[in-house]
């Protein structure tokens, strides 16, 4: 992955993320020898709404991105890092809230 750096010193961690992610997308885009106009066009935006995708700006809706997202064949991936199954989080959660012993049960 390329190495990002944080987008304004003072900057909310969300900005900061929403600036990498735009950075990956634009990467991505990149890779794929595609335009900016054209993935603007192909994600139904604007090309000054797709630019605001790919500098991390706050105001573009969940839509506008995840649009953007499956035009560049991405979606399944965020798609499948949400899943249940990938929450390790919640699975640390559940495994440190499991009984130290279980009894066995009676017939």
């Amino acid at each position: 992955m390329i190495a990002i750096r944080s987008a304004h010193p003072g900057s909310s961690p969300a900005q900061n993320d929403l600036v990498e992610i735009g950075k990956s997308l634009k990467v991505a885009r990149l890779r794929r020898r595609m335009s900016a106009a054209d993935a603007a066009g192909r994600s139904g935006v604007s090309l000054p709404t797709y630019r605001k995708i790919e500098t991390g700006d706050p105001s573009v809706s969940l839509g506008v991105f995840v649009s953007a997202l499956r035009e560049l064949g991405l979606l399944g991936n965020l798609r499948s890092a949400l899943e249940p199954e990938s929450d390790r989080g919640a699975a640390a959660f559940e495994i440190d809230r499991l009984p130290q012993r279980v009894s066995r049960r009676r017939p």
